[in-house]
């Protein structure tokens, strides 16, 4: 045990090095690093000796949220299969690209033209659902909703087992409760895009297992929990459904990924699940009016120009006409066609040729006179 503890422990510190020397020699693994820094949670698997080829099985916990993976196999993905003990309940929606166990479709909820976004969005199983937790996974370049709130229903009463908080990731825990009929209620400040929902069964008999292929004298690492969709793509796939010869691990610990970069669209320094303007960079998050939606994205004067690129933030100017080009919209520029505002080297210029003239005029002045 002590061997193991070491060994991964050593593989932590050299991964992320190595990655990079992989990225350096072989430029085919920069995609394939851009999609590592997605996910959030690692696993190394110990070295397992193989002399042939030979499918293996790693248990999941169940207090472990995992809804996308991926295995890398040195310098490539390879398939992996997620196995059921049991299978989960069936869980309808009523926004259905919410559960449809993929992560390319998404449910899109749009602003108002005033204030923040609200909805409603409700979970129904065919049989009960024990859990504590869940994942709200988002598209690319999407903040958090700005709050939650969780509520179960039996027959006709309601039950908040989440009181309306603000969200801080996407996961979710809350007190263990049993249900049929989830409500999730969100309000949000950007437009908002969720691709799926995931409430994790925890029913006893419910066990998960993720398996794949191993070869001999290949290393594995399985990464989990991506904040954002990735383009891992594999090749054929073995049969991992065969229950025949299975080699079955101890269920591995997942610690943070040290390759993990939180999604940052517009480059300001600030994650996409935090930032209070996600498509313009804003590092200072201003906000005049509090309402938890950047100064940089919002249009306070209503012409349908956001503040950053309005050339007249406090006075409607759908055109953005602006005469002189000095930045300024013509609508609030109180100096428009002033000759020196137009062409500002011309003070310089009449500056340089009095200069001149009192130069000449003095020299006149000073030479000595003629006899």
């Amino acid at each position: 045990m002590k061997k193991l503890l070491l060994f991964l422990c050593l593989f932590a510190v050299a991964i992320p090095t190595a990655l990079g020397d992989i990225a350096a020699s072989d430029p085919s693994m920069a995609s394939i690093l851009q999609d590592l820094e997605a996910f959030e949670s690692i696993a190394f698997v110990p070295d397992l000796k193989l002399l042939t080829p030979k499918v293996v099985e790693i248990p999941l916990s169940n207090t472990e949220i995992g809804y996308d993976f991926a295995v890398l196999e040195k310098n490539s993905f390879t398939p992996y299969a997620i196995i059921s003990s049991k299978e989960t309940a069936k869980i309808s929606s009523s926004f259905s690209q919410l559960i449809d166990g993929s992560t390319k479709t998404y449910e899109e909820f749009s602003l108002p033209e005033q204030g923040s976004g609200e909805t409603e969005i409700v979970l129904s199983s065919d049989e009960e659902i024990i859990s504590s937790s869940m994942q709200i996974m988002l598209d690319a370049n999407v903040a958090l909703p700005s709050t939650i709130e969780i509520a179960v229903k039996s027959g006709t009463e309601e039950k908040v087992v989440l009181s309306k908080t603000k969200m801080t990731g996407r996961a979710i825990n809350f007190p263990e409760e049993i249900s049929k009929e989830w409500i999730i209620r969100l309000t949000f400040i950007q437009p908002l895009r969720i691709t799926e929902i995931a409430i994790n069964q925890e029913n006893p008999e419910q066990l998960r297992s993720l398996r794949f292929l191993a070869k001999p004298n290949f290393s594995y690492i399985v990464y989990a929990n991506p904040d954002r969709p990735t383009n891992v793509s594999t090749g054929e796939s073995a049969n991992l459904n065969d229950s025949k010869d299975i080699l079955t691990l101890d269920a591995p610990t997942f610690s943070d990924n040290p390759n993990y970069f939180p999604a940052d669209t517009d480059a300001d320094g600030i994650k996409n699940t935090e930032d209070n303007c996600v498509s313009i960079a804003n590092a200072d998050q201003a906000d005049l009016d509090g309402n938890g939606r950047g100064d940089a994205c919002e249009d306070y004067d209503k012409d349908g120009i956001i503040g950053s690129v309005d050339n007249c933030l406090n006075d409607p100017n759908r055109l953005q006409e602006d005469t002189d080009a000095d930045g300024i919209g013509d609508i609030c520029d109180s100096e428009e066609s002033r000759l020196t505002e137009k062409y500002p080297f011309l003070p310089w210029l009449g500056m340089g040729l009095a200069a001149a003239v009192i130069g000449v005029l003095f020299w006149q002045t000073a030479k000595p006179a003629k006899r």
